[in-house]
């Protein structure tokens, strides 16, 4: 007999009670039971409409397991390595089971009652949450699983950001062109006089005109910031910006612009001299221009990243220069406006290879406190045979001096 079939039964006993009997405490605890008896249904009306939720929960948990294993069996097939490829094959056949395994919990949490299944699963009690959550995709992963994604996998995924496919190569040679475009119009309006605000506006300008209307572009855009004199050799500290500072004849101005292309981002800087140099100043330029050539003519698939930031710091370190060189050669580039983490990282201590597709940032430079600070900041790309500049605009000194 259901248990609203019961219910009924009892409200009618309850009927003939209430007139025949004068005992109210009889009344009232058949009251009571009969308030019981309306809560157990309630109970079991809810229990059943959360269990028609959890059933449809379990089945989109099951083809959004399926999907993440379809993903997994796509990456082992791209996997160089076997090592990896054995990784991605493990968790694709982990999930399909996860998947058939969702799906028959859902198929027997929707089945009529009478069958079993229903009492069944409200017998489980706790249980019934802890599926619930696992359909909604919020348990921790076991510990097989964690090993893998914090280990091997964790590296696989470096590597992926490191090394861009054709089309994030062809975003960031965009964001490139639309820097070359703010820096060729801004440089030549540099003068004495101007405020490092306004230099700085000179070369953000033409970024928020020319990004979003430059060939093959749908969102482009930009920053800029200025530093001079002094000011420009805080330039490699956090919070450099722009400040409302003069700009004077013969001193060195640093522009340093991070543009971007459709999400992908790069980072560019030139260190331009109101007027012809002194010849403190040109040694220095002459110091930081050899770092970058050297630098470059280390950039090769299968080079160590750590030679290429050794490259760069022995010509300065030859200059004499060294402990002016305060920061790394350089570090990846692309899908953030700066990362100084990003793959392949140019230090002394790193251990990442150059592959091709991958793309950094290559930044020799010199700061001298409460003087001055020149660095030059090229966006370059690892290719098959070598390398490419991607930044080769105002590259010598000539074309970065302002008459």
């Amino acid at each position: 007999m259901k248990v609203s079939e019961r219910l009924a039964m009892c409200q009618a006993d309850f009927t003939v009670a209430d007139r025949s009997l004068s005992d109210s405490s009889l009344r009232d605890e058949a009251a009571r039971l009969l308030c019981s008896a309306k809560k157990l249904l309630d109970d079991q009306k809810q229990m059943e409409a959360n269990l028609d939720r959890f059933s449809d929960a379990l089945k989109k948990a099951s083809t959004q397991y399926r999907e993440v294993a379809s993903l997994y069996k796509t990456y082992a097939a791209r996997a160089q390595a076997s090592e990896v490829k054995e990784d991605y094959d493990s968790l694709a056949k982990a999930y399909e089971r996860k998947a058939v395994a969702a799906a028959e919990r859902g198929q027997r949490a929707s089945m009529p009652p009478g069958a079993g299944s229903k009492a069944e699963v409200i017998a489980e009690g706790n249980l019934f949450l802890e599926r619930l959550v696992e359909a909604l995709g919020i348990s921790p992963v076991n510990d097989a699983e964690r090993e893998v994604f914090i280990g091997r996998l964790k590296k696989q995924a470096v590597r992926l950001e490191a090394v861009k496919t054709p089309r994030e190569l062809a975003r960031v040679k965009l964001a490139c062109g639309i820097a070359e475009q703010a820096f060729l119009a801004g440089a030549g309006r540099l003068r004495d006089g101007l405020l490092e605000t306004e230099a700085a506006e000179l070369f953000h300008g033409p970024l928020a005109t020319v990004g979003p209307g430059f060939a093959g572009v749908g969102r482009g855009g930009g920053f800029a910031w200025c530093m001079s004199g002094p000011n420009a050799a805080e330039a490699q500290g956090a919070y450099a910006r722009s400040r409302p500072r003069p700009l004077q004849a013969g001193e060195l101005v640093l522009v340093h612009c991070n543009a971007f292309a459709d999400g992908f981002w790069i980072d560019v800087t030139r260190t331009f001299c109101l007027g012809d140099p002194d010849r403190r100043r040109g040694e220095l330029f002459d110091a930081v221009l050899k770092a970058r050539a050297a630098a470059l003519e280390a950039v090769r698939p299968g080079a160590r990243a750590a030679d290429v930031d050794r490259a760069a710091r022995g010509v300065l370190e030859g200059y004499g220069l060294g402990p002016h060189f305060r920061h790394p050669a350089g570090h990846g580039a692309g899908f953030h406006a700066i990362d100084h983490h990003a793959r392949p990282r140019l230090h002394r201590k790193s251990d990442d290879v150059l592959e091709p597709g991958m793309v950094f940032n290559l930044e020799p430079a010199v700061y001298f406190d409460g003087e001055c600070g020149l660095r030059h900041c090229d966006m370059v790309a690892v290719t098959a045979d070598g390398h490419e500049v991607l930044t080769p605009f105002q590259a010598t000194i000539d074309q970065i001096i302002v008459r």
